[in-house]
């Protein structure tokens, strides 16, 4: 077999959805069920007189009994008032099953509990489960559930797809959205053949999942210990719940065509159709997602996101649209108002658009389309900002409407000031840092930036987040590159002076103190290269480009000592904050009495540790390995 690195993308997500395929619960219901059902009814027995008697005389009733039998020993004392049709198996083995004026009709019933089930038919209830409550709950015949299901994040010309399995990771469903037309038809013939014969006549419900004041659950596949209280509806669902890690489905959610992972939770008139929900993600207070993949850990609440590939810890807390969005990397912020989702030409719906890494979406922004930012990570488009189809390649940077006097030669444009989060607002880079190392309630995935070893010095630490991780470093490198080549400064530069600026205009002061902010940023970085491991090793691979780039030679820069490049980022996140202090003591009275002062706020204190503890590591380490480092060729 070819090693993962080696394989094509079609050979690589046809892998991985295969082994998703193999592994899942709801594929191995599906083949099963059939058979177990088969082979349930062959080995009950009929009711004796005797049962039937005891259960018409606590209010049971069945126009013919002979259709109801019986799988093991046990007693039928604790149900009453029930009504039965069709074939019911009623399973003993583990238990006596206790019903309560409910109506079951084709159903397997083992030890649970079904209170006040207008309808159970076609569904197979494990032992433990419990049902109260429930309008109907019903399978359907020869039903796949959503399995297999192509769904179409990116374009609404369905021009992508990514196929409902669950136990997908977002790696997977990522690289499916990438196949092209003949390798997607490659991969749809590949599902079907798999698909071959493996259908249901059963809905399933498994051990220790709760459904209770619930009005339909059609068609679905309820995993162990899922809780569904006061859901609308849900239909051709699979609740992928384990009882580690249980899925949540509360009042007025309406779910369809849709796959939930572990740990997932939908509540308060949240809506899912054609989606995946990945573990530890939900949608809420009457949010929407259509035809969308969820991150882990990422939360949509109140709008609406449609087409999309959203990925890990994007916050998604109030009225905004993100529609077409590729968006794998994630870490993000989508503000109230915010209109990501410029899809249409008033031709077709047909554009996309790639956000960078940590990107945030301001108040009320408008984002046209097509456009790609993903190599400009954690970049910040300002409130109320509207911003024309484009490329930009320069991360980090504020994108922001002039508020100065533009040349009429910028008429239209934005102005881009590149690297301003982090020589402005490092703050609030490093805040989301330790917010996201702290809040990872995944299990399975392995996030992009996953924390360093448990024995390495930056455990915890904001260095060791995605922030300075390859992949992001990269991106710098090139913006810094391509700032530093322009030979014959101007007072205002465009894209087609420095390609990648996009529909924007760039001043020569911000193009000078981007480069500044750059350079202070890789020396970041470098210092998580320099500690990544417990032990002092060789410098990694991945900081030679640094080294370069930043022109080290066996005699230091004095400003690459550590505890200088330590104090002056302490100082700009401490005066960072000092301005907005300033700023609302002027306008409220009493705001210092509920704002922290920078020197007690918990970032500050968290960030103060975080240098104190690597600051005598990283000393001796730079003094070895620095020196020794190539030169910039």
């Amino acid at each position: 077999m070819l090693l993962y690195s080696q394989m094509t993308s079609l050979e690589s997500a046809r892998t991985n959805l295969h082994r998703a395929f193999e592994s899942s619960p709801a594929m191995a219901f599906l083949r099963h069920s059939k058979a177990l059902w088969s082979d349930a009814w062959t080995r009950s027995r009929s009711l004796n007189a005797l049962n039937v008697s005891g259960l018409e005389r606590r209010g049971n009733t069945c126009s013919d009994w002979t259709e109801v039998r019986l799988l093991g020993e046990g007693s039928l004392d604790a149900i009453h008032h029930c009504r039965f049709e069709g074939q019911v198996i009623l399973r003993l083995e583990k238990g006596a099953p206790q019903l309560w004026r409910s109506r079951f009709r084709n159903a397997l019933i083992g030890a649970a509990t079904v209170e006040n089930v207008n309808l159970a038919e076609r569904v197979i209830i494990e032992d433990g489960a419990t049902l109260r409550s429930v309008q109907e709950i019903s399978g359907r015949k020869n039903s796949r559930f959503c399995l297999g299901l192509p769904i179409h994040p990116g374009s609404e010309m369905k021009t992508r797809r990514v196929f409902l399995c669950d136990g997908l990771l977002l790696s997977d469903c990522d690289r499916m959205t990438g196949l092209v037309a003949a390798e997607q038809e490659m991969l749809t013939r590949d599902v079907a053949s798999w698909l071959q014969g493996v259908e249901s006549d059963y809905a399933f419900v498994g051990t220790g999942a709760h459904i209770e004041r619930t009005s339909l659950v059609e068609n679905c596949f309820i995993g162990r210990g899922a809780m569904i209280r006061g859901a609308a509806s849900l239909r051709r669902c699979m609740l992928a719940s384990n009882s580690e890690n249980p899925i949540h489905i509360g009042e007025a959610v309406i779910v369809d065509d849709a796959v939930l992972e572990p740990g997932s939770k939908m509540d308060s008139a949240g809506q899912a159709h054609r989606s995946i929900l990945l573990e530890s993600s939900s949608v809420e207070r009457a949010g929407q997602v259509d035809n969308t993949v969820l991150g882990p850990n990422t939360h949509v609440a109140k709008g609406e996101i449609t087409g999309s590939l959203v990925g890990p810890f994007v916050g998604f807390h109030h009225q905004a649209l993100l529609i077409g969005a590729l968006w794998p990397e994630g870490h993000g912020n989508v503000a109230y108002g915010a209109n990501v989702g410029s899809n249409h030409t008033g031709r077709k719906p047909d554009q996309e658009i790639k956000p960078g890494e940590g990107s945030f979406f301001g108040l009320g922004c408008s984002i046209k389309f097509p456009a790609d930012f993903s190599a400009a990570p954690f970049s910040l488009f300002a409130t109320g900002i509207t911003t024309l189809p484009q490329r930009v390649v320069f991360p980090m940077s504020l994108m922001i409407a002039s508020l100065s006097p533009a040349p009429e030669s910028a008429f239209g444009l934005n102005e881009i000031i590149p690297g301003w989060m982090w020589g402005e607002n490092a703050y609030a880079l490093i805040r989301n840092a330790y917010k996201y190392l702290d809040r990872d309630q995944s299990q399975r995935h392995v996030l992009p930036d996953p924390s360093a070893p448990e024995n390495s010095p930056l455990h915890g630490s904001f260095l060791s987040s995605g922030l300075f991780a390859p992949r992001n470093v990269s991106h710098v490198i090139h913006a810094l590159l391509e700032l530093r080549r322009i030979s014959k400064s101007k007072d205002v530069y465009f894209e087609k002076d420095l390609p990648g600026l996009g529909k924007n205009f760039l001043r020569e002061n911000h193009r000078t103190s981007a480069i500044a902010a750059y350079e202070n940023y890789l020396r970041f970085a470098l210092c998580r290269e320099l500690l990544w491991n417990a032990v002092a090793t060789p410098l990694l691979p991945e900081a030679s480009p640094i080294v370069a780039t930043l022109g080290l030679s066996a005699t230091k820069k004095p400003d690459f000592e550590p505890a200088t490049l330590f104090q002056n980022l302490i100082q700009s996140v401490e005066s960072s904050l000092a301005k907005d202090d300033k700023r609302g003591r002027e306008i409220f009275h009493d705001y210092g009495s509920f704002h922290e002062e920078s020197s007690t706020e918990p970032v500050c204190l968290r960030l103060h540790h975080d240098l104190d503890c690597l600051h005598g590591i990283l000393q001796k380490r730079w003094g070895n390995m620095i020196a020794n480092a190539p030169a910039q060729s």
